[in-house]
């Protein structure tokens, strides 16, 4: 390897070791609920295929596609707007928590 990457890889070897989380793997604090990260995916795969879907129901306005494209679109707008309520009330501060 060049000198330059080598230089690359310690710095950045060094600002791992300065985000004060020691050794072991990175803190990922979404991937704690497993919930919101399958809406977010649902949601992005399911508005993308609506998208496609949606261009394909254009070119033959008397097919099924149309109405399926639509359906799909409000799908993962709904799964989006799911995970940002359960994004929201997960750093919400509990009420049930004693002052």
């Amino acid at each position: 390897m060049s000198e330059r990457v080598l230089r690359r890889v310690a710095a950045g070897y060094k600002l791992w070791q300065n985000t004060g989380r020691g050794h072991g793997s990175p803190s990922v604090p979404f991937l704690t609920q497993p919930n919101i990260v399958i809406a977010r995916v649902i949601g992005i795969i399911a508005i993308a295929a609506g998208f496609l879907l949606g261009i394909e129901g254009l070119n033959q306005p008397d097919s099924i596609w149309l109405p399926v494209a639509l359906t799909l679109i409000v799908t993962g707008l709904l799964a989006q707007v799911y995970a940002f309520y359960r994004t929201v009330m997960s750093k919400m501060p509990s009420r049930n928590t004693q002052d």
